[in-house]
C-alpha cells in the first residue's frame, strides 16, 4: 500500500509542477491519441513554433507522463496512464484552489473530504489508510471530470 500512496502523492506533486504548456500537451495527447510531435504542436495553439513542442515532450517523457515510440523516421508520442492520472489531479487541484465547488456538487465535496482524510492518515503514519483515501479521491475526481465533460 505504501507504493500506491507514493504513486498518488507523485501524481499530485507532478500536477502541481505542471506548466501550462505541458498541461496543454497532455490534454492534446489524451484527446487525440498517439501523435507525431508536429501533430501535437498543430493541435495546441500554445506553441507559436511547432519545433518548440519537442522540448516539452522530452521533459514530459523524463517525468513518465508521455511515451515515445520510434516509427519509421519519426516518433509517435502518447500519454501514459500516469500522465492521465496527473491530468485528473491537476484539474482537481485547480478547482480546489479556485474554490469552484457548487453547493450541489457532492462529488467534489467527497473528493475534498477523501483527500483531507488521506493527509491526516499519512501524518499519523498510517500509509495503507492514506493510500486508500488518496486513491479513492483521484478515482472520484476522475468521475467528476467525466460527468462535466
Amino acid at each position: 500500500m505504501k507504493k500506491e500512496l507514493l504513486e498518488v502523492r507523485e501524481a499530485i506533486q507532478q500536477a502541481q509542477a505542471l506548466k501550462e504548456e505541458e498541461l496543454h500537451v497532455l490534454h492534446a495527447l489524451k484527446e487525440k491519441g498517439p501523435s507525431l510531435g508536429i501533430e501535437v504542436a498543430m493541435h495546441n495553439l500554445a506553441f507559436p513554433k511547432p519545433e518548440q513542442v519537442g522540448t516539452v515532450l522530452d521533459a514530459l517523457k523524463e517525468r513518465g507522463l508521455v511515451r515515445a515510440d520510434t516509427i519509421g523516421v519519426g516518433v509517435m508520442w502518447s500519454i501514459t496512464q500516469f500522465g492521465k492520472r496527473v491530468i485528473v489531479a491537476s484539474e482537481w487541484l485547480r478547482q480546489r484552489a479556485s474554490g469552484q465547488q457548487p453547493t450541489e456538487d457532492t462529488l467534489g465535496q467527497e473528493v475534498e473530504s477523501l483527500y483531507e482524510r488521506g493527509k491526516l492518515a499519512e501524518k499519523q503514519g498510517n500509509y495503507e489508510e492514506a493510500a486508500k483515501y488518496y486513491k479513492e479521491a483521484l478515482l472520484r475526481a476522475q468521475q467528476a471530470h467525466h460527468e462535466i465533460n
